[in-house]
C-alpha cells in the first residue's frame, strides 16, 4: 500500500452486515440497500453462475460507516 490513508483504512475496524444492523437498530436488508452504491466496502466472494450459488462476504470500514452516518445527519 502506498498511502497513509489506505494503511489506516486496511487495520481499522470492519464491521459485517449483521453488526452494522444491531448498532443502527435496522434490518439486515435496510443495511444493505443503504450500502449497495457505497464506495470503500471490502466484498469477498463470488458471483455465481448455474452450477454455484452466489457467495459474499461483505465488511465495511468504520470510516465509511462515519461518511454515510454523516451524510445522513446533514439530510434532516
Amino acid at each position: 500500500m502506498q498511502g497513509g490513508k489506505e494503511m489506516s483504512i486496511a487495520i481499522e475496524k470492519h464491521y459485517t452486515i449483521a453488526e452494522i444492523a444491531q448498532l443502527w437498530g435496522l434490518s439486515w436488508s435496510s443495511v444493505r440497500r443503504i450500502l449497495e452504491n457505497e464506495t470503500g466496502i471490502v466484498i469477498w466472494g463470488h458471483p455465481g453462475n448455474n452450477k454455484r450459488k452466489r457467495y459474499q462476504t461483505i465488511r465495511v470500514p468504520a470510516s465509511v460507516l462515519t461518511r454515510i452516518h454523516s451524510r445522513v445527519l446533514k439530510r434532516q
